[in-house]
């Protein structure tokens, strides 16, 4: 008789059943009653869970209601599908109502704290990169650390191509991408983690978690799930909105933030900031488009062997240029795009405008162009308004912020003088700045470590007061003056 086994949060239940017997009549006989708000009639899709194993096709029920990708990504209608082999189903805790009786059945899937040893794992899944730390319990030392680009870029470099596949039945594809990659790392380092920490931004989550994303691509951005919770051996950072994800959780966890008035920015092609005004949390998310990661730039790259990172101009020619790892120069990073336009600034190539006021130098053969510059504008624009939109609304001024914490990897190659200059950043963060940036596979690494963590991350993605910028006239208004740049005095320099 195949044996169902049912994961609700960290517990599991087992139920033996005979061959026809649907997921949700399963459920039942294991004491976990599945929600089914059309009555089982499959035409909901409320009582959707992921589930892999011995289990009927999909029926064309299941299809019209969930859609191709979502039944390819693993989830089913537990109305429909029929169990005929053994099988696991993930059941996400708002979906099940647990009877209090059953406590006697509940296990942990994998211990937090003890003495067992055994593997864990942290995992940030950025649109851009992923990074994945391997830690050895009880002693929490990390044993292996590797960052990759995601593989998913094949459909496109932000998170608005992602769900457009998504939209277009492609969802499925993006799922199989993220998850063969990450497990592919756990083979070449062969090691089997008993669980693993998932942190990304919310539509990272709902695809590498087989969550149909399509409600995240329009208005009004519906997330199927905000996380918070487990599936299978996984846990699933909590989310504090649709595009503050559980990276921007993870973050501010990992950064400590409480005290001192503070503002947090994880800098990329979807700028999110946090604010925290001595009191409470406030965040908002404002697209600055791919500059950022090199693209839409005429010699634009990643931040990888032979991009440019830094340059120096000197007496109206280029004197120094820094490249990531020392090879020759191949093309201009984010953080490389900031700082030669703060040097063009600098030296009187560039007015406030953006417009060119004479021919810009050669920087290792490179060249940049007025459109170049034009792009970093909208990027740094949206980068300067979101901040001061949540200061506005906060009734906090620049000056009042006692720390600011560059976020991400691309926080980390920052050079926060030269991004205060070409006006990404208000000038009053200056002195405030940490000098190194948090990452958020750090803030996924403390759950690993310390159990507590759990309960505050959850806690600080709850309290977070999510600013909608689209219905911001306020933002608006900054977003068309922040894209002039900052005066420059070129008898100052």
């Amino acid at each position: 008789m195949p044996k169902a086994v049912f994961i609700c949060g960290t517990e599991y239940y087992e139920a033996a059943c005979p061959e026809g017997t649907t997921i949700a009549e399963a459920a039942a006989l294991a004491g976990v009653p599945v929600f089914l708000p059309c009555g089982g009639k499959g035409t909901c899709g409320g009582c959707a869970v992921t589930a892999r194993g011995g289990l009927s096709a999909p029926s064309a029920r299941e299809l019209e209601a969930l859609g191709d990708s979502a039944v390819r990504g693993m989830r089913r209608l537990a109305c429909s599908a029929v169990i005929n082999g053994d099988c696991t189903v993930w059941v996400g805790s708002r979906r099940v109502f647990v009877p209090a009786s059953a406590g006697a059945r509940m296990k942990r899937i994998a211990p937090l704290t003890g003495s067992k040893k055994c593997f864990a794992a942290a995992v940030d899944i950025g649109t851009t990169t992923v990074v994945i730390k391997l830690i050895s319990l009880p002693s929490g030392k990390t044993l292996k650390k590797t960052a990759f680009p995601n593989p998913q870029a094949r459909f496109g470099a932000d998170v608005v191509s992602r769900l457009d596949a998504c939209i277009n039945g492609r969802q499925g594809e993006l799922t199989a991408l993220i998850n063969g990659a990450v497990e592919k790392t756990f083979s070449e380092w062969d090691a089997e983690p008993e669980f693993r920490i998932v942190t990304g931004n919310t539509a990272m989550l709902h695809i590498a978690a087989g969550l149909d994303a399509r409600g995240l691509a329009n208005h009004p951005f519906t997330p199927e799930s905000l996380f918070g919770e487990w599936i299978g051996n996984r846990y699933y950072m909590r989310c504090a909105g649709a595009y503050i994800g559980g990276d921007v959780t993870a973050s501010v966890l990992a950064a400590d933030i409480g005290g001192l008035p503070a503002v947090l920015t994880d800098i990329g092609t979807n700028n999110e900031t946090v604010l925290f005004d001595g009191e409470k949390f406030t965040a908002c998310a404002s697209a600055a488009g791919p500059a950022f990661e090199g693209a839409h730039i005429s010699c634009g790259m990643p931040a990888v062997g032979g991009a440019i990172c830094d340059v120096v101009i000197q007496n109206g020619s280029t004197r120094f240029i820094k490249t990531v790892s020392g090879a020759e120069p191949e093309g201009f990073c984010g953080s490389g795009l900031i700082s030669a336009a703060a040097q063009l600034l600098k030296n009187g190539f560039i007015a406030p405008g953006g417009e060119p006021l004479k021919r810009f130098p050669d920087f290792g053969g490179l060249k940049l162009l007025p459109q170049d510059i034009a792009e970093l504008q909208l990027a740094k624009s949206a980068v300067i308004s979101g901040i001061r939109t949540l200061l506005h609304n906060a009734g906090t001024e620049a000056w009042q912020i006692g720390r600011y914490v560059p976020a991400g990897s691309f926080g980390a190659g920052i050079d926060i003088g030269a991004a205060i200059r070409i006006g990404m950043l208000p000038e009053q963060f200056a002195g405030v700045a940490d000098k190194a940036s948090v990452c958020a596979c750090d803030g996924a690494e403390m759950l690993v470590l310390d159990e507590a963590c759990f309960e505050r991350s959850v806690s600080i993605a709850q309290k977070t007061e999510v600013t909608e910028l689209a219905d911001s006239q306020f933002f608006a208004d900054e977003f068309i003056s922040n894209l002039y740049f900052p005066y420059q005095d070129p008898m100052n320099g």
